[in-house]
């Protein structure tokens, strides 16, 4: 994607307001969370991390902290797909059934790990293209 077009579209974020989602943390704390997307170096496959939103009164660039990644880097996965970290992340699968982003294709093992492989929602994809798009 040309520089131009990647402005353009970060540009059009700034109308878009992102979807936030409600995690219950291992403490049983309720959690406002927000997705990033990047892609891993190697092969491009899609990265997904979870943000949550810290409340600093007057540092508004560091408003959002690492929460936890979504997903893992295994092998080639189709553009549409991801593994799901449900070794860090035991409840990735649960939460990506629950607030409608994708759907379980099928498993795959590294290690000691059976990783589930998702696939995006239609709803979720036309939503959250132009994020993913400008950010990777």
């Amino acid at each position: 994607m040309s520089h131009s077009y990647r402005l353009a579209f970060c540009n059009l974020l700034f109308l878009i307001e992102p979807t936030m989602y409600t995690i219950k943390a291992p403490n049983g704390d309720k959690l406002t969370v927000e997705l990033k997307y990047w892609s891993y170096a190697d092969n491009h496959n899609l990265y997904i991390g979870l943000v949550v939103d810290k409340d600093y009164e007057d540092h508004e660039v560091f408003k959002w902290e690492p929460w936890c990644d979504l997903t893992v880097n295994i092998g080639s996965l189709l553009p549409n797909e991801i593994a799901l970290d449900v070794n860090n992340f035991p409840d990735a699968l649960e939460f990506v059934k629950e607030n409608n982003i994708a759907n379980l294709i099928r498993y795959t093992t590294s290690g000691f790990v059976k990783y589930p492989i998702v696939r995006f929602t239609d709803e979720f994809f036309r939503e959250n293209s132009l994020h993913i798009l400008a950010q990777c």
